[in-house]
């Protein structure tokens, strides 16, 4: 799209200019002097032909002036046509610079001491989930009935006893009779239930998904 021209051909043309500048500045100086003096000369002769001599260099002394001026204008000229071309430069190296390189991809952090082939293997604790299996697992109770009706397992010492399944239902007679009172809701921690019971009424409610 653009054909810019190499960093260091700009770098010297910009110095040859400048240098230029200077030289006419310097050029332009020695005339302002000149010409000051020789208006002061004028001033002092009183013969007409060394006043026509003087009028005419002060005359030539504008014209370089005004020579020296336009030098001076078109140098400035050229410097600001090649700030501006480097400029120009800059940007454009610096656009090709952004397409060209992909963008930086974010490293995360790494240790610095470095892996050890002798050290030991790496054993992961047991953790909640383990202890968690392991607690919803419950003792097997014998449901059938054929266990001794005083034997009770998992029961703290001290408890009132044991009830077994058929003396906790009510015989026909009594359903018969009308004798039979209002079923109430026992809690859990009501003595009379068996281990049984429990596990019956209130199920164990984590679930193993796995």
């Amino acid at each position: 799209m653009f054909s810019a021209r190499p960093q260091e051909d700009i770098v010297n043309e910009s110095a040859y200019l400048e240098h230029s500048l200077r030289t006419q500045y310097w050029k332009k100086l020695s005339v302002y002097q000149e010409y000051a003096a020789t208006e002061a000369k004028l001033q002092t002769v009183e013969t007409a032909q060394q006043r026509r001599s003087l009028r005419k260099r002060l005359s030539a002394l504008r014209s370089r002036r005004y020579s020296i001026e336009n030098q001076e204008k078109a140098l400035e000229a050229g410097l600001c046509t090649l700030r501006i071309e480097m400029r120009n430069n800059l940007a454009w190296n610096l656009v090709r610079s952004q397409s060209c390189c992909p963008s930086p991809v974010w490293d995360p952090p790494r240790p610095d001491t470095p892996l050890d082939a002798t050290s030991p293997p790496f054993v992961p604790r047991r953790g909640f989930f383990n202890d968690w299996k392991e607690a919803g697992k419950l003792e097997k109770v014998d449901e059938t009935g054929e266990e001794s009706g005083n034997e009770c397992h998992g029961m703290e010492q001290g408890s009132e006893g044991c009830v077994s399944p058929s003396a906790q239902a009510p015989s026909m007679s009594d359903t018969d009779e009308g004798i039979q009172e209002p079923s109430r809701r026992r809690s859990f921690d009501d003595g009379t239930l068996s281990f049984a019971e429990r596990r019956l009424s209130l199920p164990y409610i984590p679930t193993e998904w796995i």
